[in-house]
């Protein structure tokens, strides 16, 4: 990973990409996934070092004792004191004075007096020294670090660190009956029968309750925080993890998620210390979830836990990225910009819709936009382009009766962008549309189109007053939601499933089995958020025109004339795009 690719918090010193969460919610295999790609190196619960894995000499994940292990014997000899015992007591010590759940409200409000800003100092310079030196010896720029404690985080951000956390939900059933079976540690030197901590069920839930409440203050505090679903990423690993290092502007380099595939992880061995088990596993790992809570866990087991957890339950949604600023758009190599997206608008006669037309070109996306336009009058009704160069809008004239097929075919014709997008007249795009499909484009190579969820009303996308979100894919029937004006493609797809069919004559037919043919000859994928909203009534006419005269008029940097731009007219009719 090249230092250029994200610029850290502070200056000079490395990223942490912080796991937060409750215990037993997979964190574990979350931080040697990361691990695993280049740039990132994972060093476990870097908050049982000093507390009890080098005093202990427990194993690291190599399989070797702590002070048996060459990784952390060099990081060791980067440190003022080493590993000498005296000072990892005098750590533990900080760490208990300063970075517990007891001193949330004054790291939460800055309220530290002096000797307790004087630990907190203390305490982060030697944590600090740590990051750097495991950093310097793995050569990697981002250190992942699964200690879950959510006071840890807010101390090491209260510090002056780049601190950047995932927050990690798992349902809470699955949690709280996880906290109470027997499960082996064999983290110890001598191997002698040692097992993680337990809980009761309900006790278990109100520490998950707990945990997801502190956690939720970090945000609130101004730390980056993407949440992601366990269950969610035993499913679609590869998506979930380059979506959530795209959403705390972390890079991905390119094959960076070589070693996933479908649900199976291939894990190198690592120096992470503590944590689960799985510490030790070295290979491909197929991921399942693990819901023995379903079988095992007793009636009234559940219905205590609900009853424990309904406060979350009721007032937020545990599933799914936390909703904030537009996803940054994951960078490429050797192709730093963002791709052109041509957007294909047809219309039967008068001018289109202005609405329609400023929703595209007012579109938060810094890469170009070419607004294609059949039919209709030759001269578009709002000067957005003027003085723009990523925005252009091109004409294509018609002449004579086309089919609605002929006319979207025509504009495709004419599109240049290597991703190409569809607006019906009358239809308005939310403000991020382009920015969250291209992201989803970018994250998931694999697939030919994304859709999103259209809306008959929806004034705040219509008046682009709505908040971006990191999108949520649908996870099931992503073909229900590629509406014209609600998906995108890549070039590619036209050349595998065809243009569209000017053999029907029946207009409702046309997107019908476009959309067909392209699910059949590839992948498709949504975003769960509303990307279009139907604003005024569309209906199919047919267009006027003869496409194959190939004509094209480009507007770029110039307004139109001042007789279309104060109050155009529009035909009554118009035909869906």
């Amino acid at each position: 990973m090249r230092s250029g690719d994200f610029t850290p918090r502070s200056g000079g010193g490395p990223t942490v990409l912080y796991i937060a969460g409750s215990g037993r919610s997979g964190s574990t295999v979350l931080e040697r996934a990361i691990g695993a790609i280049d740039g990132y190196v994972n060093v476990g619960e870097l908050l049982d070092l000093p507390r009890k894995v080098a005093p202990n000499d427990e194993r690291c994940g190599c399989g070797r004792p702590f002070h048996d292990c060459p990784f952390w014997q060099a990081v060791g000899d980067l440190l003022p004191h080493g590993w000498d015992a005296g000072e990892l007591r005098r750590l533990h010590h900080l760490q208990q004075r300063v970075a517990r759940q007891r001193f949330l409200p004054r790291l939460l409000t800055g309220a530290t007096g002096g000797r307790f800003r004087h630990q907190l100092a203390e305490y982060v310079e030697g944590l600090a020294s740590i990051y750097q030196a495991v950093s310097d010896v793995s050569g990697q720029r981002v250190v992942v670090d699964a200690s879950k404690w959510p006071a840890l985080a807010l101390a090491l951000y209260s510090g002056g660190m780049d601190v950047r956390v995932i927050h990690l939900v798992r349902d809470p059933r699955g949690v709280a009956h996880s906290l109470s079976r027997h499960v082996d540690r064999p983290h110890g030197r001598a191997h002698a029968e040692e097992h993680m901590f337990r809980k009761p069920p309900v006790v278990g839930a109100a520490s998950w309750l707990t945990t997801q409440a502190e956690i939720d203050l970090l945000a609130w505090r101004g730390l980056p925080v993407r949440q992601v679903s366990y269950e969610e990423f035993v499913r679609e690993p590869g998506n979930v993890l380059a979506r959530v290092l795209s959403g705390l502007s972390l890079p991905l380099p390119p094959g960076g998620l070589q070693h996933v595939h479908d649900n199976t992880i291939r894990l190198p061995a690592s120096h992470g210390l503590s944590g689960n088990p799985s510490r030790f596993t070295v290979g491909a790992v197929e991921l399942r979830q693990d819901e023995r809570w379903r079988r095992d866990m007793a009636m009234h087991d559940r219905v205590l836990v609900g009853l424990v957890v309904s406060p979350r339950r009721l007032f937020t949604r545990t599933g799914g990225l936390p909703r904030s600023t537009p996803v940054p758009l994951p960078a490429i190599e050797g192709d730093p910009s963002p791709p052109a997206v041509s957007v294909v608008l047809t219309v039967p006669g008068g001018v289109p819709s202005s609405d329609s037309v400023r929703s595209v070109l007012d579109q938060e996306y810094p890469g170009k936009i070419e607004l294609v336009l059949v039919g209709g009058r030759s001269h578009h009704p709002v000067d957005d382009v003027q003085g723009d160069r990523t925005r252009m809008v091109v004409h294509v004239p018609l002449e004579g009766p086309v089919s609605l097929a002929e006319a979207r075919n025509a504009g495709l014709k004419a599109a240049t962008g290597s991703l190409i997008a569809g607006l019906e007249d009358g239809h308005v795009w939310s403000p991020h549309k382009t920015q969250l499909q291209v992201a989803e484009l970018r994250l998931r190579p694999d697939v030919l189109a994304v859709g999103g969820r259209l809306s008959t009303a929806d004034t705040s996308v219509a008046s682009g007053r709505s908040r971006a979100r990191p999108a949520r894919t649908v996870r099931r029937r992503p073909e229900r939601h590629l509406a014209y004006s609600a998906r995108i493609l890549r070039r590619d797809a036209l050349a595998k499933a065809g243009r569209y069919d000017e053999t029907t004559s029946d207009p409702s037919e046309v997107d019908d089995r476009f959309v067909a043919r392209l699910t059949r000859v590839g992948k498709v994928s949504a975003i769960d958020d509303i990307v279009a909203v139907r604003v005024s009534p569309t209906v199919t006419a047919t267009f006027s025109g003869n496409h194959g005269n190939g004509g094209r008029e480009i507007s770029c940097g110039s307004p139109p004339p001042a007789a279309l731009s104060d109050s155009p007219t529009r035909g009554s009719e118009r035909a869906g795009g």
